[in-house]
């Protein structure tokens, strides 16, 4: 088993569905709203798409530091919760979980389950609660669609993203940033 000092796990979602949830995120949680429609978000010179971009680009230039790094997406948690966290686990060093514990813990995380968590602020947290009460927007488990961006954004707003990216992201990644494109199943939440 592995032992790293200071492991590194990089979490990354599809970048059209990151730019979607950014933007509710600074619609109804952020302490300065974002003012502009949805459309106009995609756009923005900072906090959307290619400040993303730009972080990704950073990060993976520097894999190297922490000298362990592991890259995983929200697709790859959604389509083998499980395994991936089996991953996750292994490359933090710790001791193997049962079969029982992965399921405990995939239950656990469950979409469903999460959100009924937030509603009835189980955790105790103003982190972790509708930020307006009645509006499903501005909860943290919003949705929880792989692929979800084609609900919000026209052909041109996507087109705009998937160009940036191809522009701005090193080669390497660019399937992450694409991940809903070819994820093994769309899971459609209500909205």
């Amino acid at each position: 088993m592995r032992r790293f000092k200071d492991p590194h796990h990089f979490l990354v979602r599809d970048i059209r569905d990151t730019a979607v949830s950014r933007y509710f995120q600074m619609l109804h949680r952020d302490f300065r709203p974002y003012a502009g429609e949805i459309g106009d978000f995609p756009t923005e010179d900072e906090g959307s798409v290619r400040t993303c971009l730009a972080f990704w680009d950073i990060r993976h230039a520097r894999q190297d530091v922490p000298a362990s790094f592991l890259l995983t997406s929200y697709e790859q948690l959604t389509a083998d919760t499980a395994g991936e966290l089996a991953r996750v686990l292994d490359f933090c060093g710790l001791p193997p979980a049962s079969r029982d514990t992965l399921r405990t813990a995939d239950g656990f995380a469950d979409f469903t389950a999460m959100r009924a968590m937030e509603l009835s602020n189980a955790l105790d947290t103003d982190k972790l609660r509708p930020a307006v009460p009645g509006i499903p927007g501005s909860c943290k488990t919003r949705r929880g669609v792989i692929g979800g961006y084609r609900d919000y954004l026209t052909p041109e707003q996507i087109d705009y993203v998937n160009d940036a990216t191809r522009r701005i992201l090193v080669p390497p990644w660019q399937p992450a940033a694409f991940a809903a494109d070819t994820a093994p199943h769309r899971l459609d939440r209500p909205p």
